[in-house]
């Protein structure tokens, strides 16, 4: 799956259109999210490059985010791309990023 596809959903239960809404709200919810604890990560000093161990650190405090939990469905959050070797094959994630 790439980055920005949106998954299909198989399960006749769910409203494709209710779904893709749902997913839409969910990465807007995420970004807002991702947003703030970069912001409190680089501003405090935790991190002080923008290094892949700083991203993965970010992406799971993001996921954990009882708040984002609880206000998308299960479904909606399995469907959101993770930073990762699934998502960016061939990607070595403990250094620096290259933004080339």
């Amino acid at each position: 799956m790439a980055l920005f596809e949106i998954p299909e959903t198989c399960d006749p239960e769910i409203d494709p259109v209710l779904f893709k809404h749902a997913l839409k709200r969910a990465t807007e919810d995420l970004r807002r999210i991702v947003m703030s604890i970069t912001e409190r990560y680089f501003n405090s000093g935790v991190a002080v490059a923008v290094t892949w161990p700083a991203l993965l650190e970010i992406d799971e405090e993001a996921f954990w985010d009882l708040g984002f939990q609880s206000r998308n469905e299960a479904a909606v959050l399995a469907a959101l791309p993770r930073i990762g070797p699934t998502t960016l094959p061939g990607i070595d994630f403990n250094g620096l990023i290259d933004w080339h």
